[in-house]
């Protein structure tokens, strides 16, 4: 799928969702699973611009990319940031028109996040809150992360809150870890695993909020990562890219060979790369089968330099 294209389903889809969850309660603080949702993100929100030091956001300017109708900026007016230093960019004129009605004193812009109409390092907070994961096409996604990196001042932070499980949507992909420090590279990154699924979270917050605390706890029910990234400063990066070509050049690839054993079947010996560390021995590790066994299965013999000679005995 093109960007255009998928730009286009976004839109479609939202539209549609209007429609579908029109005069339901789901997404309202009076709907006690939500309220739960929405007080534990924002719990763990609160923890993470603790722990990375920004407890006065009063002189910071915050931009939240995928705004929709400005919920989550309102969060930030109440802790304190200042409504003409918040920003929301949304690709829907509804929403948009609905987070003006909201926080008129901030700004808002319509356009994709590919293309913030901002200047480089403008931002010292940016928000991603469930924006990302509505985006399939993988280019799309890449050149979004590109431009917040671009718009973020080189001391600012990136807040990520978004799935990485959702199956029961098939217009929303997640996005593990892994992937999100792909789409951050020379950032560090930290996560928190956090939000009890929402299908659990509905059968269980009517009953007890205790129980759904309980569960949340043990994180395996979560959904959802919060991830705090903050760019690393040049030096570092440099550091980090020599230290990558050092380890490349000093850590030759395995090298895998055929042989033959002395019952006439082949065996691999794999090389393990030479360490600089004259404390460290090469070893040679052959998988030996013998007739009458599975492959796979046989004895394995370590094969060092003279005066290091062992045998492994099985078990």
């Amino acid at each position: 799928m093109n960007q255009p294209d998928d730009l286009a389903r976004l839109r479609s889809e939202y539209a549609d969702r209007a429609r579908r969850f029109a005069g339901r309660d789901d997404y309202s603080a009076f709907n006690r699973a939500n309220l739960f949702t929405i007080q534990s993100r924002q719990r763990a929100v609160v923890e993470a611009l603790r722990r990375q030091g920004l407890t006065d956001l009063s002189r910071l300017r915050v931009l939240e990319m995928g705004c929709g109708g400005g919920g989550v900026l309102t969060e930030f007016l109440a802790l304190g940031a200042r409504p003409a230093s918040l920003f929301g960019v949304d690709l829907l004129f509804d929403r948009l028109a609905s987070a003006c009605e909201r926080l008129p004193g901030s700004r808002f812009v319509n356009a994709d996040g590919s293309r913030l109409p901002f200047p480089a390092r403008s931002f010292d907070i940016l928000l991603q809150f469930t924006a990302l994961s509505s985006i399939l096409d993988a280019d799309l996604r890449r050149g979004i992360c590109r431009d917040l990196l671009r718009v973020l001042k080189p001391s600012g932070l990136i807040l990520w809150y978004d799935f990485w499980l959702n199956p029961t949507n098939p217009q929303t992909r997640g996005i593990r870890p892994a992937e999100i420090k792909q789409l951050f590279p020379n950032c560090r990154c930290e996560f928190r695993k956090i939000t009890l699924a929402p299908p659990i979270a509905r059968k269980l917050a009517p009953v007890s909020w205790g129980l759904c605390y309980l569960l949340e706890s043990l994180k395996i029910f979560n959904t959802h990562y919060l991830a705090a990234i903050r760019p690393l400063p040049p030096d570092r990066c440099s550091l980090l890219s020599a230290l990558r070509s050092l380890l490349t050049a000093s850590c030759p690839s395995t090298a895998i060979q055929k042989g033959d054993t002395p019952h006439g079947r082949p065996t691999q010996s794999a090389s393990i790369g030479r360490s600089k560390n004259p404390l460290r021995a090469r070893m040679d590790f052959r998988r030996l089968q013998t007739p009458g066994r599975r492959a796979g299965f046989g004895a394995r013999t370590a094969v060092a330099p003279a005066g290091l000679r062992h045998r492994r005995r099985r078990p």
